[in-house]
């Protein structure tokens, strides 16, 4: 088998990998859309391994290589990006800020996180309104005001509670990680075992055949 006749399994591998992390706070059936595509993707490899390839060289790795680093870019990366998905793109801060400011039953949040615009400031309006105003997204100062719609304090207030969302839930994903990656290690309990007992052995065979050797000298 060719030296590089691995890369492209593996990269696609990578690829999917990064998919699923890096969006799946926007579409959260993706690691299990994942799951299923790998049980195929096992079977598949290992009909063509069996049946369509010549048998591999077996090589001694203690790791993935350079993908390694790569994996490890793409999962610090897909915690900021999801951080910035919830945090950025979803009413959770903001509903948030709402409920800690103003009430907890969160009444009346739907009218505070929206802003009044007049009608007859609408050069396209043509059709016949019986109302004098609108409501659209956003936290602008209403007409008349001295700051006529420009950004309100809550807006900045939002915003600020946004970007600590994504501080706070950047490190506190990563602190947990590395807790679990202190916590699980690299290489069972069972396997060092049977490395150092091995390792006892062969030293052992190592010295009786040193002794015998010198013996018959």
């Amino acid at each position: 088998m060719a030296r590089w006749s691995l890369f492209n399994e593996i990269q696609e591998m990578v690829i999917q990998y990064g998919f699923v992390t890096l969006f799946v706070a926007a579409f959260p059936i993706a690691p299990l859309l994942a799951l299923i595509n790998n049980i195929f993707e096992i079977r598949i490899d290992a009909n063509k391994f069996l049946k369509g390839m010549r048998r591999p060289l077996a090589r001694n790795l203690c790791c993935l290589g350079a993908w390694d680093y790569v994996i490890q870019f793409i999962t610090y990366l897909s915690v900021l990006t999801n951080a910035c998905v919830i945090g950025f793109t979803s009413d959770f801060v903001p509903r948030l800020v709402y409920i800690l400011d103003y009430r907890e039953d969160q009444v009346g949040y739907a009218e505070s996180s929206m802003s009044v615009y007049p009608v007859d400031k609408l050069t396209r309006f043509v059709m016949e309104a019986d109302f004098e105003t609108c409501l659209y997204p956003g936290s602008r100062y209403p007409a008349g005001h001295p700051r006529e719609f420009q950004l309100t304090l809550e807006f900045w207030q939002t915003l600020a509670a946004k970007l600590a969302f994504v501080v706070i839930f950047e490190n506190v994903v990563l602190l947990l990680t590395g807790l679990l990656a202190w916590a699980i290690p690299d290489v069972p309990t069972f396997i060092k075992e049977l490395i150092v007992h091995e390792h006892k052995a062969s030293m052992e065979a190592r010295r009786k055949y040193l002794e015998e050797k010198r013996a018959k000298e």
